[in-house]
C-alpha cells in the first residue's frame, strides 16, 4: 500500500507529491485490505491560482431530472478556476449529469460563496481518478483511499501553523458500461494529517438488465455482474496561524424511510434532522462553513432487494447558516436528499451522512461574501454545463 512518486506543475512553480493508495472491500460483517494499487502517474494540482489570500467555497449541490428517474452514469459537481483581478474573482462551476438510457433535460445547480482574507491562505488540488476507482460484484459495496503528500513550502504554506482541507467538489463516472447502473449509493471524503490529504471514494452499485429494457448486451462482456466506477475528488487546502483562525470539525447523519407513490416526491427531510451545530471559539468576527465529504446508501427493500433505485434528484448543501461571533458557534442545515420520483413507485430506506468544517477568522483584513445557488439547464443529449461565477470584493 504504498507510494507513488507524482510529478505535477502549477503555474509558477514545481509540486512534488506522494500518492498513496489504499482499497478496503466492505463485506457483511468483515472487511479486507488490497495488494497494492499500481504505479500511477496524474497531474492532480491545478495551475489556475493566482491569489493565495482569497477563493470560491463549494458548499454543495442539487441536480434532478425533469421527465424520469435514470440510473448512475455520471454526476459531479466541482469549482474550477480562482483569477482575482484588482478586487474582482471569477471561477467556473462544473456540473455533470448523464441520463442512463432514455433522453432527458435537466437542472444543475450549485451553491458557492467567496472569501478573502489575510488571516488564511488556500490553495486547490484534486486526487485523480486513475487512483480513485473502485471495482467490484454488482450488489457490493467497496471503498477506495488515496493520499497525496504536499510540499507546504512549495505551494505557499511552510509558514503556517496549521492547514487543513476542505471539499471544491466531486465528478463520479461509470467506467465499465457508459449507461452506468442503478445505485446503493456512493459517497466521497476528505481529510487531512499534517501535510497528507486522503481522499476516499465509496460506491454500491446494483443493476437488473430487464428493467426498464432488455438492451444491456450482458452476454457481450461482463458488465451486468462486474461493476467499475471512478471518481475525482476536489479539495481546497486552507493554512492559518494560531490567532488569526480556527477549524472545528462537525458531523450529521440522519435516516428516511420512504413509501414512494406514483410520480409523487419523496418527501424532504425535516428541519430538525438536517439541523447541525458547531461550537467555535468566540472572539472570530467571521464563521465559514464547508463540507469535508458526504454520503448516502440505501439499504436493501423488501420487495426489491436487488434492484438497486434510480436517481430522479439528489442532493447535499449546506444551507441557512447563522453564525455568532460573541459565541463562536454555528447553525446550520445539513440538506441531504433522494427521490427515484416516477411512474412506478418504489421505496427506500436512506441514510445520510455530512461532514463540515466550521472556519472562524476575520481578525484581519477580510471579507466574505453571502452564499448564492448558480443554476445551470441540460439539455436532451447534454452531459456537462460550466459558467463562469463571480464576485466583486469590497476593498
Amino acid at each position: 500500500m504504498k507510494a507513488t512518486f507524482v510529478a505535477a506543475f502549477a503555474a509558477a512553480f514545481l509540486i512534488t507529491y506522494t500518492s498513496q493508495a489504499y482499497e478496503i472491500s466492505f463485506l457483511p460483517s468483515m472487511f479486507k485490505l488490497s495488494e497494492p494499487s499500481p504505479t500511477l502517474t496524474t497531474t492532480d494540482t491545478n495551475s489556475d491560482e493566482t491569489e493565495t489570500h482569497a477563493t470560491s467555497v463549494w458548499l454543495g449541490f442539487n441536480h434532478q431530472w425533469e421527465k424520469e428517474p435514470h440510473r448512475l452514469s455520471r454526476l459531479g459537481s466541482y469549482l474550477s478556476k480562482n483569477e482575482l483581478t484588482d478586487r474582482k474573482i471569477v471561477s467556473q462551476q462544473n456540473s455533470v449529469f448523464r441520463v442512463g438510457a432514455f433522453e432527458d433535460t435537466g437542472m444543475v445547480d450549485m451553491k458557492a460563496r467567496f472569501v478573502r482574507s489575510k488571516d488564511l491562505k488556500f490553495y486547490h488540488g484534486s486526487i485523480s481518478g486513475k487512483c480513485l476507482t473502485v471495482s467490484g460484484n454488482m450488489g457490493e459495496l467497496h471503498s477506495k483511499s488515496c493520499q497525496q503528500t504536499l510540499d507546504l513550502d512549495a505551494i505557499g504554506m511552510g509558514d503556517v501553523d496549521h492547514v487543513d482541507v476542505i471539499l471544491r467538489g466531486f465528478n463520479v463516472t461509470a467506467e465499465s458500461y457508459e449507461r452506468g447502473y442503478n445505485t446503493m449509493g456512493f459517497g466521497v471524503f476528505l481529510s487531512m494529517n499534517n501535510n497528507v490529504v486522503k481522499g476516499t471514494f465509496k460506491i454500491k452499485p446494483q443493476h437488473e438488465p430487464l428493467r426498464p429494457m432488455a438492451d444491456d448486451g450482458c452476454n457481450q462482456d461482463n458488465h451486468c455482474t462486474y461493476y467499475t466506477y471512478s471518481t475525482r475528488i476536489y479539495y481546497t487546502v486552507i493554512g492559518y496561524n494560531d490567532g488569526d483562525a480556527q477549524i472545528t470539525h462537525g458531523y450529521n447523519a440522519y435516516n428516511e424511510v420512504v413509501k414512494m407513490m406514483p410520480n409523487k416526491a419523496a418527501p424532504y427531510p425535516s428541519a430538525t434532522k438536517r439541523a447541525q451545530i458547531i461550537e467555535g471559539d468566540s472572539g472570530f468576527p467571521h464563521g465559514l462553513v464547508a463540507m469535508r465529504g458526504f454520503e448516502f446508501f440505501l439499504d436493501e427493500w423488501k420487495a426489491t432487494a436487488k434492484d438497486g433505485r434510480y436517481i430522479r434528484e439528489i442532493e447535499f448543501n449546506i444551507d441557512d447558516v447563522d453564525y455568532n461571533a460573541g459565541s463562536g458557534i454555528a447553525d446550520f442545515n445539513t440538506n441531504m436528499y433522494f427521490s427515484n420520483e416516477g411512474v412506478w413507485p418504489y421505496g427506500f430506506d436512506a441514510t445520510y451522512k455530512m461532514w463540515t468544517s466550521l472556519i472562524q477568522f476575520g481578525k484581519n483584513d477580510c471579507e466574505l461574501s453571502e452564499s448564492d445557488w448558480h443554476s445551470g439547464e441540460l439539455g436532451e443529449g447534454e452531459i456537462e454545463f460550466k459558467q463562469n461565477i463571480e464576485h466583486l470584493f469590497t476593498h
